[in-house]
């Protein structure tokens, strides 16, 4: 894909007085009130090799408040376009700094997707259960209140409790670490990427991981400007 980054003009703002209804409902028999509106942002003569908009910055900064041309900057499929993948992340620096925020969600999802069956009340003794485990493994005859009640409870012995326990415990740190290094490694890989497609490969891919959990709120923070032709 051809890419180059547009910088669109600064706009001076400019301001109209309207009178609005009172009527919450729309009317215009009754009293009225001014208020001031703001024109239309008037879009820019695009280069007619533009073929559509694939980024820009969720915060447009058209009247040059931050003096930062990036900020009016967009990110333009070009027939032409020769735009480098250094230029663009000197243009859109937060496209590494958002890809590296949907991973950590991702996983930091997939985390929480593990303990998910468990309520929270359940989840909060997990701590108590494990220390009193570790206690009791270390000297069986140490008092472990919870785990005695949760053994007779159950009609097992202690010791067969903390057998369940600590074999919990070593799964959930061995499917935790997974997560995590496979969180690591994707972030790793943030730092190799060398084209534009590459991100929107990564994000592609964070949306299929999403789904897979049942989530359906995308991440994917390109989707909405993939389609967008010029005006």
């Amino acid at each position: 894909m051809k890419l180059t980054i547009f910088v669109r003009e600064l706009v001076t703002p400019k301001f109209y007085i309207v009178q609005v209804s009172d009527d919450d409902m729309g009317g215009t028999d009754g009293p009225t009130h001014p208020e001031h509106r703001q024109t239309p942002i008037p879009a820019p003569n695009y280069p007619s090799t533009f073929i559509r908009r694939v980024y820009y910055a969720r915060e447009m900064d058209y009247y040059g408040s931050y003096d930062n041309p990036y900020k009016r900057a967009e990110l333009w499929e070009d027939s032409e376009g020769i735009a480098t993948w250094p230029e663009i992340l000197a243009a859109f620096p937060e496209l590494i700094h958002c890809a590296n925020g949907q991973i950590r969600e991702v996983y930091s999802r997939q985390l929480a997707h593990i303990a998910s069956p468990y309520y929270p009340t359940e989840r909060e003794t997990w701590h108590v259960q494990q220390r009193e485990a570790e206690t009791y493994l270390a000297d069986n005859t140490a008092a472990v209140p919870m785990l005695t009640a949760l053994a007779s409870a159950r009609g097992i012995t202690v010791a067969a409790l903390v057998d369940k326990i600590m074999g919990n415990v070593n799964l959930f740190r061995t499917v935790s670490g997974q997560i995590l290094g496979q969180q690591q490694a994707k972030l790793d890989s943030v730092a190799n990427l060398t084209c534009f497609e590459d991100i929107v490969a990564l994000l592609l891919e964070l949306d299929a991981m999403q789904a897979g959990l049942g989530i359906h709120n995308s991440v994917n923070f390109l989707k909405p400007e993939w389609n967008e032709v010029k005006p």
